[in-house]
């Protein structure tokens, strides 16, 4: 069975986590014990300016759920997991921050108050810039979460990027998929690693195994020597 990805969500906790290459301090947010009900190998999601994946691999697509579901995402739930997606990146990629803060839950939005949510993107764009390649590596579908403050299908995209000043980024993004509402966001996790420590589009073998994401995670347990 695959082991759970790095990005299992806090569902009870909105809102936005960023690391700045702490590598001391490893994020790890709740666990729920899951049964892996559906794993399909599907071709690369690559987004962003230069059309190149990161890392030459398949994106993963999970259902996860503590008890048996029906539940089995479709095309269309594939499609619009990745264009709300892409949507909220391109967003604050494009300085329509406003725009961006409106794709977020209404819980979300209480947690961060508008005026700080912009403060910090403006700040984020100011340092590291656009993403010039961005790849996402599995998305996992959780089907009413038992510990969800709210009923409906979460869904998780790992992914990582090739940034414009900064270097690298990696994290996930939560979304809340309801009948008939377009997916908003629940939660985003970001870590920056600086251009000194990336060796072409990806961290190095010391840096990469240390990161929390789900890239760094796959690593550390497919590669256990990467860092020898």
């Amino acid at each position: 069975m695959p082991e759970a990805a790095a990005s299992d969500p806090p569902w009870s906790t909105p809102g936005r986590v960023t690391w700045f290459l702490n590598l001391s301090c490893y994020h790890c947010p709740m666990k729920i014990n899951s049964i892996i009900v559906l794993l399909l190998v599907m071709p690369v999601a690559v987004s962003a300016s230069d059309g190149a994946p990161i890392v030459d691999t398949e994106t993963e697509y999970v259902v996860s759920s503590p008890t048996p579901t029906n539940f089995k995402p479709s095309e269309r739930d594939i499609d619009e997991a990745i264009s709300a997606f892409d949507t909220f990146q391109n967003f604050r990629d494009r300085g329509k921050l406003s725009d961006a803060y409106a794709m977020l839950t209404d819980s979300n939005q209480q947690v961060t108050p508008w005026k700080d949510w912009e403060q910090t993107q403006k700040s984020s764009q100011q340092n590291h810039g656009a993403d010039l390649s961005r790849q996402i590596f599995r998305i996992s579908w959780y089907p009413n979460p038992p510990s969800a403050d709210q009923s409906g299908i979460y869904v998780a995209l790992d992914f990582a990027s090739v940034t414009q000043k900064y270097g690298f980024r990696c994290g996930y993004v939560i979304l809340l998929q309801k009948p008939a509402t377009p997916l908003r966001i629940v939660r985003t996790d970001d870590t920056y690693i600086p251009r000194d420590l990336v060796d072409g589009k990806l961290p190095r073998p010391d840096v990469i195994t240390k990161l929390p994401c789900y890239l760094g995670k796959t690593i550390r347990t497919s590669f256990p020597n990467v860092e020898k």
